[in-house]
C-alpha cells in the first residue's frame, strides 16, 4: 500500500522573549512562530506524525533598520547561554514580504547580517491580493 501524507495539524502565534546576551538584557520578536504536523498514513492503521516549524518575520513597515535589527536579536537570541544545550537546533525564519520594496529591504538587512548568520532563512514576496488598493 502507497503511503499518503496530509496536513494534520498547524499552529501559529506571535512570540516574544527576553533572555540575556553577553550580561545584557535583550529581547526579540516574531510576527509568528508555526509549528505543523504532517502525517503520513503507513497502512491502515499506523499513522507516522512528522513536526516542522519556523519563525515568520512580516512587517508593515519599509524600515530596514528594524529588519535587520529583528534578524540581529535572532542571531544573538540563537548564541545566548539559554541555548547552548540546544545550540545546533534552532527553526529555520520564514520572511514574508508584501511588497517589491519591502523585499527589496529584507534582502539588504539579510546581507548586512548574513556574515555571522547562523540562521537559516528564507524571503518570500507574496503576490498581491485582488482586494488591495492601489495608491497612486
Amino acid at each position: 500500500m502507497a503511503s499518503s501524507s496530509r496536513l494534520s495539524r498547524l499552529f501559529g502565534h506571535p512570540l516574544n522573549h527576553r533572555f540575556l546576551y553577553r550580561e545584557q538584557r535583550m529581547r526579540f520578536f516574531v510576527d509568528g512562530a508555526v509549528a505543523l504536523c504532517l502525517g503520513a498514513q503507513q497502512d491502515e492503521i499506523k499513522v507516522l506524525d512528522q513536526w516542522y516549524g519556523a519563525f515568520l518575520l512580516s512587517t508593515e513597515l519599509d524600515d530596514e533598520r528594524l529588519m535587520r535589527l529583528r534578524l540581529e536579536r535572532l542571531m544573538c537570541w540563537r548564541e545566548s547561554p539559554e541555548r547552548w544545550s540546544t545550540y545546533q537546533h534552532i527553526l529555520p525564519v520564514l520572511i514574508l514580504a508584501r511588497t517589491p520594496r519591502q523585499r527589496d529591504h529584507w534582502q539588504r538587512a539579510i546581507k548586512a547580517t548574513a556574515q555571522n548568520c547562523a540562521l537559516t532563512l528564507l524571503l518570500v514576496r507574496l503576490p498581491r491580493c485582488r482586494h488591495q488598493k492601489t495608491l497612486v
